[in-house]
């Protein structure tokens, strides 16, 4: 079966999800090149996954591109993405405390750590 966007847009975005992680930690090639399609990937899920359709999904994938990013050198980008990170998880955060949620909480908090993390390594790169 072959999952589209516009036909199946959970499957399309679980299978650019895979591919990400396999060009992330893919062995062959050019480690950039390798990371830079990573984040290509990244970005296709955000075409599905967004702020408003999945707070802390959003923030997951979002994270895991800005550092696919940063560690293809791409610090403008991968700063851009941490700080898109900070804010829905901010937000999320800021709503989240009255739910239920505690594993998403967990997630989306340990996320907010790495974006700010990676600002600031960014903004030492630029």
């Amino acid at each position: 079966m072959v999952y589209t966007l516009e036909e199946h847009p959970i499957g399309f975005a679980a299978t650019e999800n895979n591919l990400a992680l396999a060009y992330s930690e893919r062995p062959l090639g050019d480690r950039s090149e390798n990371l830079a399609e990573a984040a290509r990937h990244y970005s296709q899920v955000l075409r599905v996954v967004t702020p408003t359709s999945c707070p802390s999904e959003f923030v997951k994938v979002i994270t895991n591109c800005a550092t696919a990013c940063e560690a293809a050198g791409d610090y403008e980008r991968a700063a851009a993405e941490f700080a898109q990170g900070i804010d829905v998880a901010e937000a999320y955060l800021a709503e989240g405390l009255e739910t239920d949620n505690a594993v998403a909480l967990r997630r989306v908090d340990s996320a907010l750590y790495k974006c700010y993390t990676g600002v600031v390594r960014c903004d030492v790169q630029q």
